[in-house]
């Protein structure tokens, strides 16, 4: 649900074939303690199992937050689009759209009808499919199903509807999101592998600088993560979205919504919640493109 690089930001916290240890915080107020595990939404199996403290904190907790639960999908309905990609584009950006779907095998006429959002989320997950990494591998649906297994409640703070109206309701239906994709195309393989190790090596700091180098209107940034933060810690603090106001709560939800401005992290402190990092941090060393 982002711009290139927060495209990215948004499929690609994966591992490359290391048990990773993830960003990883304890919040706690009062008898009330979250878990808070930074996700990743693609990955590939090489990467679990992830360090066994967050499976025990799982199965002893009174539920597993998470953003939305990706394995109920059936009921969204997707309204007509404003315009299509096609209409947005210049002759010279749609020659990088032909190309970008020649290389990823895809039909260009297909892609081009699209709303510029679907064309921008398509074309990145494409691109990691193509490098051999999958959503049915993402950690959210790892613990969703590990949750399953041993009866924890699922506690969602969003709607797979509510998502798609973010999109939907951007200007143009999301036309930034595409040209900011086809501008970076070609700097996408170093950003990725910057993004990964950054990821892997849980590296806040690093993440955070490559959040910073995102082009992202002020308006795109409210309505994909400041807005989002905002509502999700006003439920996580709401007695009405807790099954009890006390016990402990493992919260999977994408790493970009634990880096930066107004982050869930912050914002749960202004609530006065105390932070403690749990992972072991290493420095990244990578140094992605820069435009």
């Amino acid at each position: 649900m982002l711009n290139s690089r927060l495209l990215s930001y948004l499929a690609i916290f994966f591992a490359l074939g290391l048990h990773a240890e993830p960003l990883y915080w304890q919040a706690t107020k009062g008898n009330l303690s979250f878990d808070i595990v930074g996700s990743i939404h693609v990955g590939k199996s090489s990467m679990y199992p992830l360090p066994s403290t967050l499976y025990e904190r799982l199965a002893t907790s009174n539920g597993l937050i998470i953003e939305v639960d990706l394995s109920d999908l059936k009921a969204i309905t997707y309204p007509i689009p404003s315009v299509t990609s096609q209409q947005i584009l210049t002759t010279q950006q749609y020659r990088q759209l032909d190309n970008m779907a020649q290389r990823l095998k895809q039909n260009t006429d297909r892609l081009a009808n699209l709303p510029p959002w679907s064309s921008a989320l398509q074309l990145q997950f494409l691109h990691l499919h193509q490098l051999g990494y999958s959503a049915e591998q993402g950690v959210d649906l790892h613990f969703i199903r590990q949750a399953k297994q041993i009866g924890i409640t699922l506690l969602p703070l969003e709607t797979a509807q509510y998502q798609i109206d973010v999109l939907t309701n951007l200007p143009n239906d999301g036309q930034e999101l595409l040209i900011a994709l086809l501008d970076e195309w070609e700097n996408q393989h170093s950003m990725t592998e910057c993004l990964i190790e950054s990821w892997q090596s849980g590296d806040s700091v690093k993440l955070e600088q490559l959040l910073k180098q995102t082009k992202m209107s002020a308006e795109m940034e409210d309505s994909l993560i400041i807005k989002r933060n905002h509502q999700w810690v006003d439920k996580l603090i709401s007695p009405d979205f807790l099954p009890s106001s006390s016990g402990h709560y493992l919260v999977v939800v994408g790493t970009l919504h634990l880096v930066g401005k107004d982050n869930v992290l912050t914002l749960l402190q202004d609530q006065g919640f105390d932070l403690i990092q749990r992972n072991q941090s290493q420095q990244a060393t990578c140094f992605p493109a820069k435009q």
